[in-house]
């Protein structure tokens, strides 16, 4: 696990190298919310908050992001993050467009299963991508190959994006939200 600046901001990884009857176990857990889900009548899971309580080791990673964001930004660790965190699983030809989010803090996201399929890459844009090409050398995203078990945050004002993913699985991720529970100047 690594905290480095790019575009002088601060991104964190982790990638967790769980057992493969540990990955079964929180595939399992978050399949079966799923499936609680669809059950209930929720057409469209990534539309759902839901709480990651219930998953303890992945609470945790979360935690440990956020934690981590905040000591690169010398702010004190005192944010929610029980609010806006949905499961989303992606198929075949879906993607995410670029996006950043203004109601948030930051954000996280942990790779469940990543399907059968090198596709459905994360971008993260520097956040100076609207600026002149000269001013802003090289790409003005970095792309990020999704594993299981990689955890990735970022201050909201990161845009990202996730390219199509063209694998026949169902692939899987958790996304959580940050918000500071008070304002530090």
């Amino acid at each position: 696990m690594n905290v480095q600046s790019y575009w002088e901001t601060p991104i964190y990884t982790c990638q967790y190298e769980d057992s493969e009857e540990d990955q079964k176990h929180i595939r399992t857990l978050i399949e079966a919310k799923m499936a609680d889900m669809k059950a209930s009548g929720v057409t469209n899971i990534a539309d759902q908050n839901v709480n990651f309580n219930g998953l303890p080791k992945i609470e945790e990673r979360f935690r440990l992001a956020f934690d981590s964001l905040c000591e690169a930004y010398d702010h004190p660790k005192n944010y929610n993050m029980q609010d806006l965190n949905i499961i989303n699983p992606m198929n075949f030809g879906e993607f995410k467009s670029v996006h950043s989010h203004d109601v948030i803090d930051a954000f996280a996201v942990f790779y469940v299963n990543v399907g059968n399929s090198e596709s459905g890459k994360l971008r993260l844009y520097d956040p100076r991508w609207q600026s002149k090409k000269a001013f802003a050398p090289g790409k003005p995203y970095m792309e990020i190959q999704p594993t299981n078990g990689l955890v990735i945050a970022a201050p909201y004002y990161v845009w990202h994006e996730v390219t199509p993913y063209l694998g026949s699985e169902t692939r899987i991720s958790l996304v959580c939200n940050m918000t500071f529970n008070e304002i530090v100047e």
